[in-house]
Formats: C-alpha cells, sequence, structure tokens
C-alpha cells in the first residue's frame, strides 16, 4: 500500500482495516490499545504523505484550477473514505472474535486521528479555495447586456482582474500550504484574507447583478441574465443580496402571461367579428394562422421553460 499512488488506495482501504480487525481478535501480543493506536498513527502518517506527494502542495496553485481541482476532490474523498472504513469496521468489530468475549476499541479516536483529522481539514480548506475561484473564473465570460451593459461588464471584468491578482498570490508564496503541522500560520492568514476580500467582491458582484436585472427589458433578458451568472448566484453573499429578486422575477411571468393571453383575446375577438384571423402578411390563410398560434407558443413555452429551471424555494412552491 506504500507504493501506491493515492489515487489507487481507495480499494485498498477496507482490506486493510479487515486484516487489522483479524488481528485484534487473534493476535495474543498485538491485541492492546497502545500497540493499535501507534498502528493506526503510522497508517495515518502513510496516507498523509501520499496524498502530499499525490497533490504536489509546491505546485498546486501554479497549474490551471481546472485540472488541479479534480485531484484535490478526490484527495478529500479518499481522505474521508478511510475514516468512514474505520468507522464500519470498528462497529461490526465484534463479529471477528468467533469464541470468547469480543473486545471493542475504547480509545478515543482523535489518539488516532488528531493529526490526520487536521491534514483533512488542510486539504478541504484548499478546495474550498480552489472551488471559489472555479466560481469566479466564469465571470471571464460574462457580457450584460440592456442600456447599462457595458458599464456592468466592466464592473464584471474590473473584480475577475482583483480575483486574479487575489489568488495569484497563492502561487507566488514558498510555504506548503499542505503543511498542517507548522507553526507558521500564513497559509491561514492568506486564506482569511482571501475570504475577506471575497466577501468584498461578492457584495459588489451581487449589486452588478441586482442592477443588471432591474436594466432587464423582460422575463427573456431576466433569464438569459440568470443563466449567464449560474451558480455564482448561489454564494452566500449574493445569494442574501439577490433573493429579493425573485418575487418581481414572478411578477414578470405574470405581466409575460397576462399579455400573451390578451395577444390570444385579441386575435380569437378579431376572428369572431371578421370570420378570418389575423394573419402575417403575404401568408396563405391556412399556413398563415398556423404560423401565428406557433410564434405565440413559442413564446410562451420558452419563458415557461426558462422558469421551470429556475430553483428558488418561492418558484419552486409556484411550480407545485
Amino acid at each position: 500500500m506504500e507504493q501506491t499512488d493515492f489515487c489507487d488506495m481507495k480499494p485498498l482501504m477496507a482490506p486493510l482495516l479487515h486484516v487489522i480487525c483479524l488481528i485484534w481478535a487473534n493476535s495474543k501480543y498485538y491485541n492492546t490499545p497502545g500497540r493499535l493506536i501507534v498502528l493506526f498513527q503510522e497508517i495515518c502518517n502513510m496516507m498523509i504523505i501520499s496524498a502530499k506527494n499525490y497533490l504536489d502542495p509546491t505546485e498546486i496553485f501554479k497549474g490551471e484550477v481546472e485540472e488541479t481541482i479534480d485531484k484535490v476532490r478526490d484527495t478529500v474523498e479518499g481522505l474521508r473514505f478511510f475514516h468512514q472504513t474505520y468507522e464500519e469496521h470498528k462497529a461490526k468489530l465484534k463479529d471477528y472474535f468467533k469464541e470468547g468475549e469480543p473486545k471493542e476499541w475504547e480509545f478515543a479516536a482523535p489518539l488516532v486521528f488528531a493529526r490526520y483529522d487536521k491534514f483533512v481539514e488542510r486539504v478541504q480548506t484548499v478546495m474550498d479555495l480552489m472551488e471559489t475561484a472555479m466560481e469566479f473564473m466564469k465571470l471571464e465570460k460574462v457580457e450584460l447586456g440592456g442600456i447599462k451593459g457595458k458599464m456592468l461588464s466592466a464592473q464584471v471584468v474590473q473584480i475577475f482582474d482583483e480575483f486574479n491578482d487575489l489568488f495569484k498570490l497563492f502561487a507566488e508564496r514558498t510555504y506548503d500550504c499542505m503543511d498542517s503541522d507548522s507553526h507558521d500560520h500564513q497559509f491561514l492568514d492568506d486564506y482569511r484574507n482571501f475570504q475577506d476580500q471575497i466577501f468584498d467582491l461578492d457584495r459588489r458582484l451581487g449589486a452588478i447583478v441586482c442592477q443588471g436585472f432591474e436594466d432587464s427589458s423582460g422575463p427573456e433578458a431576466a433569464f438569459k441574465m440568470i443563466a449567464i451568472f449560474g451558480s455564482l448566484l448561489e454564494r452566500p453573499t449574493i445569494k442574501d443580496i439577490f433573493d429579493s429578486k425573485y418575487p418581481r422575477l414572478i411578477t414578470m411571468m405574470d405581466e409575460e402571461l397576462d399579455g400573451v393571453k390578451e395577444i390570444y383575446d385579441e386575435q380569437m375577438a378579431f376572428l369572431n367579428q371578421s370570420g378570418r384571423a389575423s394573419i402575417h402578411k403575404n401568408m396563405p390563410k391556412m399556413s398563415g394562422g398556423l404560423k401565428w398560434a406557433s410564434d405565440i407558443r413559442a413564446r410562451l413555452k420558452a419563458s415557461m421553460d426558462n422558469f421551470k429551471h429556475i430553483e428558488h424555494p418561492l418558484v419552486l412552491i409556484i411550480k407545485i
């Protein structure tokens, strides 16, 4: 297992714990808490070294975030899986005792996982940082329309540039961001400063999104803007700011449906009065009527399809 790459370790974790349980249940000399705690500590240390070699902390912020973040996610998942596998085998430890009274692992988990859990927390911090980077990278392609579109797009570009400067700092540092044992807290200090700055960027971005929404000419433009920002709208600070706009979105949908209904009623009134439908110029009666109906249906369907893709409690209540 020590020679195995971290990404390939997952299938070996359950067999490893199985062997340790067998040793605990059958060994005459190695089934004491002191010996087992040391064994688990050594295994945890091996996992930490393997994970660090897999991620390469000196290069983790220098490559493409899209490529690196998958490795970080896999590492977090693998580390948590080992802890989960430990708990599962601990819970069924009595099954390994074929005769005699079962002997449980009564030692406290922190005696085994204190250093390991600190490392997992550090890798989680790096993953959160990269998740934030992935979100803000989307701003590179954001371009808003409307009367204020040019001004708002310029503000988005400015936020994107400021974020790049913040994130670039981690690539320029020489410390080991994965060293959870170090008494040098420079990485954590940088991360806290990063979070403070991100809060400000989120707040400014939320204000831009709200202005873009208010500048929307109708539901189609509003839905387009929501789609452009996508998951950025789920960031807590932006969500708190933008949530107040969803009632207005529902009002816009009501107005759109009322507008379509009004067009339909006018068509029906004209048909009853004149005996013929109002159709596109220079089109035959039958195909012109079908084209009119198709256009109305397409307008209604586009709005409803966009509305159904909105994941918000207020919208979900209306869907029900």
